[in-house]
């Protein structure tokens, strides 16, 4: 089922495309941020869940199957880089946006190297957040679930 959301929550009061809603897991040792993720996007349809460390992350990772994956990359360095690269290699169509405080040149080449299909710098613009994640719901409504996807 899609959905047009608007509201005056919205920046600049703009018309989002309609979508199908997905599942997003949150990854931030915040808990701040990861709460306000977890209380602001699922009013523009997104189902989210949120964790402040890397292993509950991934377990829901895991257990979840979401479309999309936040996750600061300023995490503890080599865990959150592996977590990039063990998603994508649970799901190679997972979309991984990765976040940071401290953005460099070369940690957004890690996160690209690693997999990652969107990168943004905090403070996170909430709406260019919303139309990448936008873009992730349209493909993933193009491509059949695993349960729907028949081998002849």
């Amino acid at each position: 089922m899609s959905q047009q959301i608007e509201g005056d929550f919205m920046p600049y009061k703009k018309k989002l495309e309609t979508f199908m809603p997905i599942s997003v897991v949150v990854i931030d040792s915040d808990a701040g941020v990861v709460n306000a993720f977890k209380t602001t996007l699922p009013r523009w349809g997104f189902a989210v869940t949120g964790f402040a460390s890397i292993a509950q992350g991934f377990e829901a990772l895991k257990r979840e199957k979401p479309q999309a994956l936040i996750v600061d990359i300023q995490l503890p360095k080599p865990q959150s880089i592996s977590l990039l690269r063990e998603a994508k290699k649970l799901y190679p169509a997972l979309s991984v946006i990765a976040m940071t405080a401290y953005s460099t040149s070369f940690t957004e080449a890690d996160a690209r190297r690693e997999g990652a299909d969107g990168y943004f710098v905090k403070p996170i613009d909430l709406y260019e957040l919303v139309r990448k994640l936008q873009i992730v719901a349209n493909r993933a409504a193009m491509v059949p679930a695993e349960d729907e996807m028949m081998i002849s």
